[in-house]
């Protein structure tokens, strides 16, 4: 079986194109209101939010003994960290969809009048990330090597619907994924720095 790193090598080019072209034929979420969610829920609190939300169920992944690492008892907690990525990046295609303002998407809070950097926002967004992958890695190094291929394809519905979220921002905020890739070693490590190059030149950012 190949390597987890280029496991999540090809994951990572497959998915991010393929979500390319997704979002290029989503017809437009009509029935939401983006710039009210926007105003309500910028960028500077829905990523914390769901780094919130989810750190949970990282940390209850993480602290499963080696022995109760198996398909059955990660796949409903991998579900609940999938739905939750999932949210949110339907929101920000939504804001995509709607083209909403970026003075309103990354305004410091709430109706807030000053607007983040791009690099701020990096910041927020590698702490997400961080978090995700190191449960991952963390889960990896316990699992015993007899299921450790079962094990890898449950967490690798997280590690697709992370790569997706990080698309749909690198299509917001233009230049995101740049920034990003000196600020999480942890993908580094994964063998990811590679994927996201590719997908760059490919996407033309």
């Amino acid at each position: 079986m190949p390597p987890f790193q280029t496991l999540l090598r090809i994951f990572f080019v497959a998915v991010l194109a393929t979500s390319t072209l997704a979002g290029v034929v989503q017809s437009p979420r009509s029935e939401r209101c983006g710039l009210c969610e926007a105003k309500q829920t910028p960028l500077s609190v829905i990523i914390p939010q769901l780094q919130d939300r989810i750190t949970p169920k990282i940390d209850e992944m993480k602290n499963l003994p080696s022995d109760k690492i198996t398909p059955e008892a990660l796949g409903p907690i991998a579900k609940d960290i999938t739905n939750a990525i999932h949210e949110v990046t339907d929101q920000i295609q939504l804001f995509i969809d709607q083209n909403v303002d970026l003075d309103i998407l990354l305004a410091d809070k709430p109706g807030g009048s000053q607007r983040l950097r791009l690099a701020e926002i990096g910041v927020t967004v590698a702490g997400l990330v961080s978090v995700i992958v190191g449960g991952i890695t963390a889960v990896l190094k316990a699992a015993g090597s007899g299921n450790a291929e079962a094990v890898i394809q449950v967490l690798l519905e997280i590690v697709v619907a992370l790569v997706t979220l990080l698309l749909r921002l690198g299509t917001l905020l233009v230049g995101l994924l740049t920034t990003l890739i000196p600020m999480i070693p942890e993908l580094v490590s994964l063998g990811l720095q590679m994927g996201i190059k590719e997908i760059l030149e490919l996407i033309g950012q």
